[in-house]
């Protein structure tokens, strides 16, 4: 039998401190990264290191630099955690060698953070089969369908938020890739000014092709869904209001 692991990981946890604290001004500060991955206080176990994070964070959003001296003078008030802020923060400076891999160290914090929630939830759906009001099988499997629906929303709830500085340079660097002929080309639709517009069309475009009624917008689209498939992809198309024939005609 395999000894239960631990639910937590001090080590990574003080290693995306130290990190944080080893960077020298704002715009080295791994902050903005790890506000994109969404790495909470809750995610740390460890009291002193959440409310660290937290007052971090604080600082993070005050457009402060996050120093030693600076992070230990707000810490102050937490003397019922943290006996001495000052010797804790120069201990996680001194155990971390390096900032390059704090990406990593957040999210071994996350998914220990996700394993802790998982036994929560399954000793909710524990005491709901157990406890049961006297509700019947339907009832109580969408009472576990519902504690379970917790979970799902956690993990679609992605690190795909960027922060504005983070969208504007890689909106730069694609229009940089762009200017210099690097940026592949999309799905070519067969008509020259809209795809010199557009290159094409590419993964994440929502293309609305709009018009009054009898001005070809039907036609544009199905000539569209021709040339693709001539190029040799898939094409699916849905209609609410015409019927196959209307659309082979």
């Amino acid at each position: 039998m395999h000894n239960p692991r631990s639910l937590f990981n001090m080590e990574a946890e003080q290693s995306v401190l130290g990190g944080i604290l080893l960077s020298t001004s704002i715009e080295d500060s791994p902050m903005d990264e790890l506000i994109s991955m969404r790495l909470n206080p809750e995610a740390f176990y460890d009291p002193k290191n959440r409310i660290i994070y937290s007052a971090m964070l604080n600082m993070a959003n005050d457009h402060q630099v996050i120093d030693i001296i600076a992070l230990s003078e707000s810490l102050e008030s937490s003397t019922d955690v943290l006996d001495n802020p000052l010797a804790y923060l120069g201990g996680l400076i001194q155990n971390t060698p390096t900032a390059a891999n704090i990406k990593s160290y957040a999210l071994i914090v996350m998914e220990r953070e996700k394993e802790r929630n998982w036994i929560k939830i399954a000793g909710d759906i524990h005491n709901s089969i157990l406890f049961s009001d006297g509700t019947n099988h339907k009832e109580r499997m969408m009472e576990i369908q519902a504690i379970l629906s917790t979970t799902d929303s956690d993990d679609k709830s992605s690190s795909n938020i960027q922060t504005i500085k983070q969208a504007l340079q890689t909106t730069i660097d694609h229009m940089d890739k762009k200017s210099r002929g690097e940026i592949p080309l999309g799905l070519m639709t067969g008509y020259e000014r809209i795809d010199k517009r557009l290159d094409g069309f590419h993964d994440g475009d929502l293309i609305i092709i709009a018009g009054r009624p009898g001005m070809g917008k039907t036609t544009y689209a199905m000539n569209i869904a021709r040339k693709v498939a001539i190029a040799g992809q898939h094409v699916m198309i849905f209609s609410l209001e015409m019927t196959n024939k209307a659309l082979t005609m």
